[in-house]
């Protein structure tokens, strides 16, 4: 019923053919400045010193970096976890607008929805990692929360008017019995994460407009498929 190969060859479609394609390549670089913010400053310290230090050594050594650079930690702490999600969100609504057939997305359309979906998306973000956390110390029921959740984000882009809990509800519910397609899914990006992770994450900037398109068209899928049932 659903094809992995199928669902990312629309995905591409819609990104390469909208008439938004310089929209959403300025969307993928914002949210690209904002994960090497948040993340690659500890990416970089961490392979600078792996170099020429034990793991404790790596430990000290970044221990030391946090005690000299607190306001840094603070800054990139609070990009990760009030900024990014609600970019990562916006960037989602773009895509379902191209799934529906919108052209001509501009830049404002972007910001419009990070700022509609701000304040839900961060407490989607916080409650997921919370639940994913506290799951984890099972590790199985971890990993099958984990794909419990993945379409929370979507289903919240969807509805709005949803709450966090009521999102991350709903998207049990979706993906029950869909497990298997959703891991394929993570897997058929492999090789994306792996270019990301050896260049700082600048594939990112095509990485996550499309794999959040690949999910969008997935998400509707399963909404086509259960209004016919």
């Amino acid at each position: 019923m659903f094809n992995v190969k199928q669902l990312k060859s629309k995905a591409k479609d819609q990104l390469r053919n909208s008439g938004s394609f310089d929209t959403i390549i300025v969307c993928g670089v914002i949210i690209f400045i904002f994960v090497v913010f948040s993340e690659g400053k500890l990416l970089l310290g961490s392979i600078k010193i792996s170099k020429t230090y034990s793991f404790e050594g790596v430990v000290k050594k970044f221990s030391i970096f946090a005690e000299k650079n607190k306001f840094i930690m603070l800054a990139m702490f609070f990009a990760s976890v009030f900024i990014l999600p609600a970019l990562e969100m916006a960037l989602t609504k773009i895509c379902f607008l191209l799934c529906k057939g919108q052209k001509k997305l501009k830049i404002k359309d972007f910001v419009y929805a990070f700022k509609e979906l701000w304040v839900k998306s961060v407490s989607l973000h916080i409650l997921r990692c919370l639940f994913l956390i506290l799951w984890s110390i099972l590790i199985i029921p971890g990993i099958i929360k984990f794909f419990s959740y993945s379409l929370a984000p979507y289903v919240l882009c969807d509805e709005p008017n949803l709450t966090a809990m009521e999102a991350l509800s709903k998207s049990k519910n979706l993906t029950k019995g869909r497990k298997l397609i959703i891991l394929k899914i993570y897997f058929s990006f492999f090789w994306w994460y792996f270019l990301n992770f050896f260049t700082y994450s600048v594939f990112a900037i095509w990485t996550a407009p499309y794999f959040n398109s690949v999910f969008v068209n997935f998400y509707e899928s399963i909404k086509k498929n259960n209004e016919k049932q």
